[in-house]
């Protein structure tokens, strides 16, 4: 079965909930916390967590669409300094990031895969054409999410270019 289209659908769907949260953005999330739940399950010892799927994404997608929709008038600036961190011994990290340059609406994304070293292993990078800082960084997390299912550049490739 070929996911592509079904993915593409879902990550351009302009439809919105009543309560104005982008589809696209609920996609992501739910796509996220999948992943995320699925490897808390295979490689953790815990039990099953108590916990409610819908209002876990709800909540993320509406902070998402809250700090994506902020103005300096509306919060106070707060400066973070980041700082790479290595994974354990003999692991990896994919790290990855999406961008938009205001003065033409280009956005991109893209990764790189460092070890416990820090020592590049591999990088991707996509021009997603024109839109909106949102969907550069969505798209830079599903770039994350196909990338753990490929395991290579040449699986990531394929599924990115048009055919």
């Amino acid at each position: 079965m070929d996911i592509h289209p079904w993915l593409c659908s879902n990550l351009l769907s302009k439809a919105n909930r009543t309560d104005g949260i982008q589809w696209f953005i609920i996609f992501v999330f739910t796509c996220w916390f999948f992943w995320k739940w699925r490897n808390r399950h295979i490689f953790s010892l815990l039990g099953n967590s108590n916990y409610d799927p819908v209002k876990t994404v709800l909540t993320a997608a509406r902070r998402w669409m809250q700090a994506a929709c902020a103005t300096s008038k509306e919060s106070e600036k707060v400066q973070v300094f980041l700082a790479w961190e290595p994974p354990g011994n003999g692991q990896f990290k994919f790290n990855v990031d999406g961008s938009r340059r205001s003065s033409s609406g280009c956005i991109g994304a893209g990764g790189v895969i460092r070890n416990s070293r820090g020592d590049w292993a591999s990088s991707f990078s996509v021009n997603l054409g024109k839109g909106q800082i949102l969907e550069a960084e969505v798209w830079g997390l599903f770039c994350r999410q196909l990338s753990s299912l490929c395991r290579n550049q040449t699986c990531l490739a394929t599924i990115l270019l048009p055919h």
